[in-house]
Order: C-alpha cells, then structure tokens, then sequence
C-alpha cells in the first residue's frame, strides 16, 4: 500500500511520470481527462512541449481523482511505485531566511548556483550583499 502523506505530496509528478512511461495508467487516465485529451497526446510525444502545464493543471485541479487512478493502478501492478525513492528524487531544500557566504568570484558564484540546483533549493528569490572579499547571498 503507498504512503498516502507521500503521494498527496508527490501526485503530479507521479501522475506525469506514469502518463509518459505506463500504457495502462495512461489510457484510465484518458478516460477521465477529456478536456485535455490532446494536451497529453502531444505531452507522451514531446515531454518538453509547453501542453505540459496544462496537464500538470488539470492533475493538481483533479487531486482526489488522480490519487484514486495512481492508487488502483499500484494496486494492479503489484505494488510497483516506490514513494521513497521518489520523495528522495524530489525532495527540495527550504532554504528560504538563511545566508551563504562565498568568495567574490564569479566563477564561485555559478559553482554555488549549480550546486543549488542539484541539491534542489526552495525559495522565492534572493539578494547579494557585497562586502568587497565575500558575498552574502540571502535567500527568501
């Protein structure tokens, strides 16, 4: 049985996964996503095409419907989504109110940048305050 918690917290990026790589899962799916029919038949054939958020809308807008689809299709398939792995896959880092500190050095700053990415940084936006030898980066 999923983790409940984890899947109200994780359902569309289930949802999208399981409409590109699962047949089955895509064609229930289809049965209740009328309105955005072609939307998905374009998303299955390019995953980069900009009717992704209009999928990814109408699975936040449909949240019980969906849970209840992702759940009868684990059911079906023997217990096959991992709510683990995927939470570690797409877990962020709230890192909104604290300060880093690195060198003044552009090519340290992209470095930090890139590292934020890979670690998943969560925050709405951030400042740089400049001391003349280090930067302050300040997220919030």
């Amino acid at each position: 049985m999923l983790d409940q918690n984890k899947l109200n917290t994780y359902y569309v990026i289930v949802a999208m996964d399981l409409i590109q790589k699962e047949e089955s899962f895509r064609a229930e799916f289809l049965k209740v996503a009328q309105p955005v029919y072609a939307d998905v038949m374009s998303f299955i054939a390019n995953p980069n095409c900009t009717c992704k958020a209009k999928v990814g809308k109408f699975i936040g807008g449909n949240r019980a419907l969906v849970v209840s689809l992702i759940n009868v299709w684990d059911q079906q398939n023997q217990g096959k989504l991992d709510m683990d792995q995927i939470e570690k896959e797409n877990k962020t880092e709230n890192v909104m109110g604290k300060v880093f500190i690195i060198k003044r050095d552009p090519a340290e700053f992209e470095k930090f940048m890139q590292d934020a990415r890979i670690q998943r940084f969560s925050y709405k936006n951030f400042t740089v305050a400049d001391n003349g030898t280090e930067w302050s980066i300040f997220f919030y």
